[in-house]
């Protein structure tokens, strides 16, 4: 099932009257990162839970929810970014010793 940003948008300023604009970064982000991933989406949401009138104080709070989650999957990817770096740099270092070796082998 997808969550439009109509959709989105109109569940938003029902409970947000006096914001201008819905954070919509992080449906962007977690979007983004799902299809980089190939990560099947499937709905298991039953649509009577849609449906239902959501309070502001549950809208804030899954709000700060994906809030986190998005902050931890961030430092999730930059972790996995700096470990390839390094075991990039790792093989690189090894190569470098093994020819090292081998030169004052020959000599």
């Amino acid at each position: 099932m997808t969550f439009s940003r109509a959709r989105y948008s109109a569940l938003y300023h029902a409970h947000h009257p006096r914001s201008s604009c819905p954070p919509l970064s992080f449906i962007g982000f977690f979007t983004s990162q799902i299809e980089k991933a190939e990560i099947p989406i499937r709905a298991s949401i039953p649509a009577n839970y849609l449906s239902r009138a959501r309070s502001r104080q549950e809208l804030d709070d899954l709000e700060e929810r994906l809030s986190e989650h998005e902050n931890r999957l961030q430092q999730m990817n930059n972790s996995r970014e700096n470990m390839e770096r390094r075991s990039l740099e790792l093989i690189e270092l090894k190569h470098v010793l093994r020819e090292t070796a081998d030169f004052f082998q020959e000599v």
